[in-house]
């Protein structure tokens, strides 16, 4: 069934939500590559992401955890994840049908239970990437992610008002805007498949951890390819 994308209601509250846009065909060389490096790397063998033996090796080994973070953007599954058709044809209508390219630098995020120390707190995607502040992010968890794996919080339409001032270090190194908590607060759980695209401008946040399960997460972005990007973003792949 093709997927509904409402421009509209995205123009107007900053974010678009599709259900069941991926199947498992989509996600299965990433995952596929992920346990080969988490195999190569500690001698075992595993067959899924939420293998308990796996969490339980990520989440106490440190090393490992960054390892596979930093290992997993080395290979080309991440890239051809990101330009699935079904993600290119959305980006392609909510900017506008224009030429649009994919950031080379794409997160793939390993939130360990019970784990803080790497928690997104309230902030906007473009004091980070930096560039067009039209850049969209689509959000991508790889199983299903209620409250307990600590679902994305959004403030509808803050997009609306640009860029704001990020003013408030917590947690040693994550920087939040102070001045926006009289906004509605949407929790959005998803199930695997689904994906979350929102403006670069959106104000979000993840939560707490409190499952039993490593919440993994995919971050593409992409704009417009007249428009600039930063450079810590890496190279400018070009979507046909």
């Amino acid at each position: 069934m093709p997927i509904q994308i409402d421009t509209a209601s995205y123009k107007e509250n900053g974010f678009l939500l599709t259900r069941g846009a991926l199947s498992d065909l989509d996600f299965a060389p990433l995952v596929a590559r992920f346990l080969e490096l988490a195999s190569a790397r500690t001698g075992e063998t595993y067959s899924k992401i939420d293998d308990p033996e796996l969490i339980a090796k990520i989440s106490s080994d440190r090393d490992l955890e960054m390892y596979l973070y930093d290992s997993i953007r080395r290979y080309p599954e991440l890239v051809e994840f990101s330009l699935a058709e079904i993600l290119t044809c959305t980006i392609s209508k909510l900017l506008g049908g224009r030429d649009n390219v994919l950031l080379e630098k794409i997160p793939f995020r390993i939130d360990c239970p019970m784990v803080i120390r790497e928690l997104a707190v309230w902030h906007q995607d473009h004091f980070y990437v930096k560039g067009d502040p039209e850049t969209v992010t689509a959000w991508i968890p790889l199983q299903d992610t209620s409250f307990r794996e600590g679902c994305l919080m959004i403030m509808p339409g803050s997009h609306s008002n640009g860029p704001i001032t990020h003013d408030t270090t917590i947690l040693q190194k994550k920087i939040y805007p102070s001045d926006i908590f009289d906004r509605e607060v949407r929790y959005v759980e998803m199930k695997r498949g689904d994906v979350l695209f929102f403006h670069g401008c959106l104000l979000h946040s993840s939560g707490n951890n409190i499952s039993d399960v490593i919440r993994y997460s995919v971050q593409a972005r992409y704009l417009a390819t007249s428009h600039e990007s930063d450079p810590g973003m890496g190279k400018r792949i070009a979507i046909s």
